[in-house]
């Protein structure tokens, strides 16, 4: 549901005051998305692993004549149980994004040559493939609890024009699993 605010303004290195922010600094899309997700598990006597598939469909057109792009991603893990407690696992996930369409035209500039004043105000700067590998490893430690510590790094990128990309991501999480 179209929950999430697209009207949240700011001061910008563009002009003193507050402005319109640019596409993802917004909090939500403005339209009706569609997720999907689809998910397969598979326990074994050494190993366990999974597929999962998602999907956002954007549809319409907000009230600032713009639509997010369509997203998906598709992944697959393994985990290995092996002799002890501790769990390692790797993970591969490819990532797709579609650019933006349409355009807030608020966020142009009135200089024809450069009528974006920064890359993440230009829709059609938007979007791409990403392939993440990830590794992590869990270690069980109490009735149901686990720690857990997770690398993911990018392997491939193809971005539609400058964006911010991730190099590396590090996380460890204790969680539960009742």
């Amino acid at each position: 549901m179209p929950t999430g605010s697209i009207d949240e303004e700011g001061d910008t290195p563009r002009a003193p005051g507050n402005q319109q922010l640019p596409y993802t600094m917004q909090l939500g899309s403005g339209t009706w998305d569609v997720p999907l997700f689809l998910s397969f598990r598979k326990y074994e006597a050494g190993w366990d692993w999974g597929v999962d598939a998602s999907f956002t469909m954007r549809t319409g057109e907000n009230d600032r004549d713009y639509r997010l792009g369509n997203k998906g991603a598709l992944g697959g893990w393994l985990v290995w149980k092996g002799a002890s407690a501790l769990r390692p696992g790797v993970r591969l996930d490819y990532r797709w994004r579609d650019e933006i369409h349409g355009e807030d035209a608020s966020l142009r500039v009135p200089i024809p040559a450069f009528p974006y004043p920064a890359p993440v105000t230009n829709p059609n700067a938007f979007g791409g493939e990403q392939v993440d590998v990830t590794l992590f490893a869990r270690l069980p430690f109490a009735a149901g609890w686990y720690a857990e510590a997770t690398y993911a790094q990018p392997i491939y990128l193809d971005l539609n024009g400058p964006q911010s990309s991730q190099k590396y991501h590090f996380s460890i999480e204790i969680g539960t699993s009742f």
